[in-house]
């Protein structure tokens, strides 16, 4: 009957355990989710005027500074630069754990 009762516990604390890691994947890949979107939206409007000044905005979405934003931009790896930002939202959303990404 001990046995039993251990057994029953050590299988309990594994499916907490799994759930927990669970819900908390399920927390994390909305944010992901709102990156991906975010530079959907940017490369939607890149051609497009009328929006508050590009330097600003797209630097805050890529996480560089303002003056990195020009030099990438005048460079031409601008494109090259939000490919790797998608790239590794999407390894985020493979690991859902924002610990774990690459």
């Amino acid at each position: 009957m001990l046995l039993y009762n251990i057994v029953l516990i050590a299988l309990g604390a594994l499916f907490a355990i799994t759930l927990s890691i669970t819900l908390l994947a399920l927390h994390n890949m909305p944010y992901y989710a709102e990156e991906l979107y975010k530079l959907g939206e940017m490369l939607q409007k890149c051609t497009c005027g009328g929006i508050e000044p590009p330097e600003e905005e797209y630097a805050r979405i890529l996480r560089i500074t303002k003056d990195d934003f020009v030099k990438e931009r005048e460079k031409g790896t601008l494109l090259i630069k939000i490919g790797e930002e998608i790239c590794a939202v999407a390894e985020g959303l493979k690991s859902p754990f924002r610990m774990i990404r690459v």
